[in-house]
């Protein structure tokens, strides 16, 4: 059975926002996606203006690092207490949340670059039931986007054979050590729609606080990142991997056409009428 055909999506650049309010946009526009309010395939891009500490739904890879267990300890938290825990890091800048995606704890961060497609990747990978084939398509899709700017990327999960097969990412080697330099979570609904998306490490900055967490869950021994930044030698701008990341996607999920639209009309075929999502 064959499902694909040219589709029309649409593109939304939410420039950089708070963590919590492009989530809200997130869920809604996937309860529009599910309930039929939205035919179409929606593409969130963002840049998230502070950083984040982000945890799947699996509990067991949902891990701080030692030294950050170390800190708490000192400053009379338990690790386990995670109330606590949000408090502490929210007085340093950072917040903790939980979402709804496979895997582990990750770091989200200014600098990075986070695209959330809201999609039917049945139709996108040409089949029912084809959830395998749609990561791997989002893989490609950073791989494709890195390697334009001439860096060695390979989709895998990494050389070191202690990493699941789950964790397959975008990869890059450098001096016989494997970094990840791009990074995807992603949730699946009935009917084939999908949320979630993939991470893309642009800017070093945006690397700063990964010594917080076990990265899905491995020590840092096993799972280290890299930026783009980090192996030009230069930051590459932000605008351009939109551009990039927007054409690989076109190509890859097979769009006729990717429109960008702005958060009003987004907004208005959600029924909202432009009013502030936090306050529905």
């Amino acid at each position: 059975m064959t499902l694909e055909t040219k589709a029309h999506a649409y593109w939304v650049d939410l420039g950089q926002r708070p963590y919590d309010e492009v989530q809200e946009i997130q869920m809604r526009v996937a309860e529009a996606r599910l309930t039929g309010q939205i035919q179409d395939d929606i593409l969130l891009v963002v840049e998230y203006n502070s950083p984040v500490i982000e945890f799947g739904m699996d509990n067991k890879k949902n891990q701080f690092s030692p030294k950050l267990n170390d800190a708490l300890w000192e400053a009379g938290i338990c690790p386990e207490d995670f109330i606590s825990i949000s408090h502490h890091l929210l007085d340093g800048g950072i917040a903790l949340r939980e979402k709804r995606r496979a895997g582990g704890a990750t770091v989200i961060a200014p600098g990075q670059l986070v695209v959330y497609p809201v999609v039917n990747f049945e139709r996108i990978v040409g089949h029912p039931f084809g959830i395998g084939a749609y990561k791997s398509r989002l893989d490609e899709v950073m791989q494709q986007v890195i390697s334009s700017y001439n860096i060695s990327s390979y989709i895998a999960n990494g050389m070191n054979l202690r990493l699941e097969r789950e964790r397959r990412d975008v990869w890059v080697s450098i001096h016989g050590k494997d970094y990840k330099i791009g990074s995807k979570g992603i949730h699946t609904h009935r009917g084939g729609i999908a949320e979630g998306g993939f991470v893309i490490y642009v800017h070093q900055k945006g690397m700063l606080d990964f010594w917080m967490v076990n990265p899905c869950g491995y020590d840092h021994d096993d799972v280290s990142v890299i930026s783009m930044e980090a192996i030009l030698g230069e930051a590459p701008h932000m605008a351009d991997i939109k551009d990039r990341v927007q054409e690989a996607i076109q190509q890859l999920f097979s769009y006729s056409r990717l429109e960008n639209i702005s958060e009003k009309v987004l907004y208005d075929k959600l029924g909202l009428s432009g009013v502030s999502l936090l306050h529905q």
